[in-house]
């Protein structure tokens, strides 16, 4: 399963797996240690796995992230809608791994597309999706963020 997670940030976060250190092996006394994970959290809604999420939050600094609210800003790249708002968010309810949008009502599969930010995600699900609503607000939506990149 996978968590929904929202970056409210106007920029990628990135958080560590915690490293593990494997027995010793014949004379070497300390070990291995294998460095742990990346887990890249990129603008917008985020699918994360629900077990990784359960592992970060552990750590103080990840969970602050969900406490620690944007500051308002006059840089003209900061979105004032954003202003007073967590910088990572649970949004929704967790969603299965393979067909996300499948156990979802329409609502919720609209209201989900808003915030998604990755163009990739979307060409991934306009393959998966059957309901025709669903699949053109799917094209809006990359229309719409193609649009925004190539304005900039």
């Amino acid at each position: 399963m996978r968590a929904q997670v929202l970056n409210n940030t106007e920029g990628v976060i990135y958080a560590q797996m915690p490293h593990t250190v494997s027995a010793p092996l014949g004379n070497d006394k300390r070990g291995v240690i294998e460095h742990g994970e990346v887990v890249t959290i990129g603008l917008g809604l985020n699918f994360i796995d629900s077990k990784k999420l359960e592992v970060l939050r552990k750590n103080p600094a990840f969970e602050s992230l969900f406490k620690a609210r944007l500051m308002p800003s006059k840089a003209p790249e900061r979105n004032p809608q954003n202003f007073g708002k967590a910088h990572l968010e649970i949004v929704g309810k967790e969603v299965p791994d393979e067909y996300p949008l499948a156990k979802l009502a329409d609502a919720a599969c609209l209201s989900m597309l808003s915030l998604v930010q990755s163009t990739d995600l979307l060409a991934d699900w306009l393959k998966q999706e059957a309901r025709p609503e669903i699949r053109k607000a799917i094209e809006e939506r990359a229309v719409a963020l193609t649009s925004q990149v190539a304005a900039a």
